[in-house]
């Protein structure tokens, strides 16, 4: 649970959003002045996510209280009814996080959502390449203040290489006038094997050509900005790009996988098993294909009710998301209590890890102890994924008139 601190005077403003943000998970705390924020951050023994700040406490105006929460290094959203041009230039500079007028109900949601993004962001990885080494810096130290993770290259080949080994960066921001590899071309390259529903990209340059804009999101980028940028206008352009991202990888995720255990579902499954198969023939790889379903499922509906029921899928599935995360795994709820497995044939020994594991764990649903078992059919025969499905399925219906919680093979029940 992440903490929040939350310094305002008015304890019904205070009351108001810390009932709002711990609706949303939030662990608040409250300080009505200047010198109890700094009691608080002083004993409190653990890291905020950030601070909530109202500039006009009883014993502070101004800027006093972002100087003195920026020493213990916590991201700031300013909150405040008087503002102007000058003070918003003062407090960009401080390093604030964001700025929110105090404007009604709309405002706290928008402290809401800031604070979710913060969250978020602390598993969000951000690539940037500059060959200067002072806009690196800036951009890091920007984006470090919107607790991103960053990853920092001076120029396209670096860049290239970094897109070319990891899955995991949500955001490309890349200057123009680099040497050997300009922004346009990094993009140009990128672009094969990153698309844009996976990868953000911002193009960002001083120089005056143009249509510069233009090329660079011809050639894949989903936003550009002119040097010199204002740090407001630099913080909504990638909040923007990288919850477009997000929103774009939650659809894809509500289409791939099951709402209620968050493994991928029966259509998914069948849409990416060629791929997989085409990977394990190519590296020469043996696999097997395994059925199971949870022994006696319609007994436990019965007796403890759909609630208690999804509450044993969600463990059983858990449980094979844990044993079974390679690369090469691939693991399916297939409907009701059935689910897939195939992976490669040297981890065929996690098939007991996982009965075992399943036998022994204690689902603790209300005031009960719920325990159940799996049954598992396998098949190793290389051939067509219908006939290993159909052998497997065959397996598990042994393994089940066989006394079930046992894995059944081409060879015997065990």
């Amino acid at each position: 649970m992440s903490k929040v601190l939350v310094v305002e005077d008015s304890r019904s403003l205070s009351a108001i959003m810390k009932s709002r943000l711990s609706e949303e998970g939030f662990d608040v705390t409250v300080a009505g002045t200047l010198k109890d924020a700094i009691s608080v951050l002083d004993s409190k023994r653990t890291t905020f996510l950030a601070a909530v700040l109202d500039l006009t406490l009883p014993d502070a105006s101004g800027t006093e209280i972002v100087t003195a929460v920026r020493q213990y290094s916590v991201p700031s959203l300013v909150f405040t009814r008087d503002f102007d041009s000058a003070l918003q230039n003062t407090l960009w500079k401080m390093g604030i996080v964001d700025y929110v007028f105090k404007e009604g109900r709309h405002s706290i949601e928008y402290i809401v959502r800031m604070l979710n993004r913060l969250e978020l962001n602390t598993k969000t990885s951000v690539l940037v390449a500059d060959d200067s080494r002072s806009m690196r810096n800036h951009f890091e130290s920007l984006l470090q203040t919107h607790r991103y993770k960053t990853i920092l290259v001076e120029n396209g080949q670096m860049a290239l290489e970094v897109l070319k080994s990891r899955s995991d960066i949500s955001l490309l921001i890349t200057d123009y006038n680099m040497p050997g590899m300009n922004g346009v071309e990094l993009i140009r390259n990128a672009r094969q094997y990153h698309s844009p529903d996976r990868l953000a990209i911002i193009g960002i340059s001083d120089t005056r050509l143009a249509n510069l804009s233009s090329q660079f999101i011809k050639h894949g980028a989903n936003d550009f900005l002119s040097k010199p940028f204002l740090t407001e206008e630099f913080y909504c352009r990638v909040t923007q790009n990288i919850e477009l991202i997000d929103k774009i990888e939650k659809i894809r995720n509500l289409s791939q996988r099951d709402f209620l255990t968050g493994l991928y579902n029966r259509r998914f499954f069948f849409g990416i098993i060629d791929e997989l198969l085409l990977g394990f023939q190519k590296d020469e790889t043996k696999f097997f294909v395994a059925m199971m379903d949870i022994d006696f499922f319609k007994k436990v509906n019965d007796t403890y009710g759909h609630d208690g029921g999804d509450e044993v899928l969600r463990t059983v599935s858990d449980i094979l998301k844990n044993i079974f995360d390679a690369p090469c795994d691939l693991v399916a709820r297939f409907g009701g209590e059935e689910f897939c497995v195939i992976s490669a044939e040297k981890r065929f020994d996690r098939l007991e890890i996982l009965r075992s594991s399943v036998e022994g764990a204690a689902v603790q649903f209300k005031d009960d102890t719920i325990r159940c078992t799996i049954s598992i059919g396998v098949s190793d025969t290389p051939g067509p994924i219908g006939t290993m499905l159909a052998e497997a399925d065959e397996h598990l219906y042994q393994a089940k008139n066989h006394g079930r919680n046992r894995i059944c093979t081409s060879v015997s029940p065990t």
